[in-house]
């Protein structure tokens, strides 16, 4: 009896999470924060950077992302991120194919690239696909990505999709476990880290990083 309680619980689980996984989760436009650690040969440090409220650029509707205005040291003096303590960025936004891109207001034209927006994410890939990256080189991380796996993660209370390639993990609706900008950090020229530690929506925690027990807590 306890081994056929076993096998249908996890049936059962097994289905609610493939059901789950079924169902897209956008990319937040609205209340999101996201906590992120940098470090380097020299030093290391938290940012947050936030989606607050909207604005039209090149009539096409973004959400306003912002930073917040120095880098947050332990014990940690903010854990919200407000237009009082930030600066704007940039604008983010999802069209109808899964793609996000953001509008990078500090770009400086190089080396014949003007265009300030750039393509973050695509999450309409499948597995073995290549994601080739609409810009030359020049400010992206990585000149193309190939899809290796699919699988589910657990954010909060329901399963999401999450992508592996080889150097970044994805979860859909959240971004890059390095960071929400990863793909746009461009070729390090020294010894960096960028991880996301957590991931918000409103008063919800969807992703922890696995070292972490809270938020924002001291891990270096």
């Amino acid at each position: 009896m306890k081994k056929y309680l076993l096998i249908l619980t996890t049936f059962f689980t097994l289905t609610v999470a493939h059901g789950q996984t079924n169902v897209y989760h956008p990319f937040p436009d609205s209340n999101a924060i996201w906590n992120e650690y940098w470090g380097t040969n020299s030093g290391y440090g938290y940012y947050m950077e936030s989606i607050i409220g909207d604005t039209i650029i090149n009539s096409i509707k973004y959400h306003k992302v912002y930073k917040h205005t120095e880098s947050l040291n332990f014990p940690f003096s903010d854990t919200l991120i407000t237009i009082g303590n930030s600066y704007f960025i940039g604008g983010i936004r999802e069209d109808s194919s899964k793609r996000v891109y953001f509008y990078n207001k500090y770009a400086v034209p190089c080396c014949g690239q003007t265009d300030s927006i750039y393509l973050l994410y695509d999450f309409s890939k499948q597995v073995g696909d290549t994601i080739k990256f609409d810009k030359p080189l020049y400010g992206y991380t990585y000149p193309y990505l190939i899809l290796n796996s699919i699988d589910s993660v657990l954010a909060y209370n329901q399963y999401r999709k999450r992508y592996h390639f080889q150097s970044e993990t994805w979860i859909e609706g959240i971004g890059s476990t390095r960071s929400l900008f990863s793909t746009i950090l461009g070729y390090p020229t020294c010894f960096c880290t960028n991880e996301l530690v957590c991931y918000k929506y409103g008063d919800t925690t969807y992703y922890l990083n696995p070292i972490v027990t809270d938020c924002f807590v001291y891990w270096r």
